[in-house]
């Protein structure tokens, strides 16, 4: 794997990993701790990502989507699925504005967490959850790929507005699953039809950054 490939990973494992360690270390304070620094080290993988040689929207000679940096691997062969992610110059400032924010909201537990249903640990853990798939949403160029990143987003986030929300945090997280599962039935059946079409769930052969 290229350096640009490692750094795609990383982008995605390295909160992963920060949510699971943030919950298994013993102390509240430890806990948001290790999350901050997680959060802190996402952040310094997005940032070598700038730049490839299509410039920086990401296009070539043809009119097609070139990202800077990819990874594609087989996932599931049997149902030709493919962990495919990259970046460009549309994702990338996105990507790195996900992983600041999520940087900055860790770091203000350390002085300060908001009153509610648990632990700064159990938020620190969970905002780390939900960077992994909004980062996953914004890397991915598999259809597929990009629909299960957009689904776990949605739990932690229920839980999220549940636990630490306002004053009517109940209701508002209700209406947020609901509206949210709406739009995610909307969604499958959308990349169900695009995927049925056109024989590739692959956004780059898609918009013909493969032909």
């Amino acid at each position: 794997m290229t350096f640009g490939q490692v750094l795609l990973v990383a982008v995605v494992a390295i909160p992963a990993l920060g949510a699971l360690a943030t919950a298994a270390v013993p102390g509240d304070r430890a806990g948001r701790v290790v999350g901050t620094v997680a959060a802190a080290l996402t952040l310094l993988a997005t940032l070598p990502l700038v730049g490839g040689e299509h410039g920086w929207f990401g296009y070539g000679p043809r009119p097609a989507v070139q990202p800077w940096h990819q990874v594609d691997r087989q996932w599931v062969p049997g149902l030709d699925l493919r962990f495919h992610l990259g970046v460009d110059g549309i994702s990338w400032p996105l990507v790195v504005l996900t992983a600041l924010l999520t940087l900055l909201c860790c770091a203000y537990t350390l002085w300060r967490v908001p009153p509610g249903g648990g632990s700064g640990r159990a938020l620190v853990a969970l905002l780390l959850v939900v960077e992994v798939g909004i980062l996953g949403t914004f890397l991915a160029l598999d259809l597929v790929l990009f629909f299960l990143f957009f689904e776990v987003v949605l739990l932690p986030m229920y839980a999220v507005i549940a636990g630490w929300g306002g004053a009517d945090r109940r209701r508002a997280a209700r209406k947020f699953a609901l509206y949210t599962l709406f739009g995610s039935v909307l969604l499958l059946v959308g990349v169900y039809v695009v995927v049925a079409a056109a024989g590739t769930a692959d956004l780059v052969a898609l918009t013909g950054g493969a032909g």
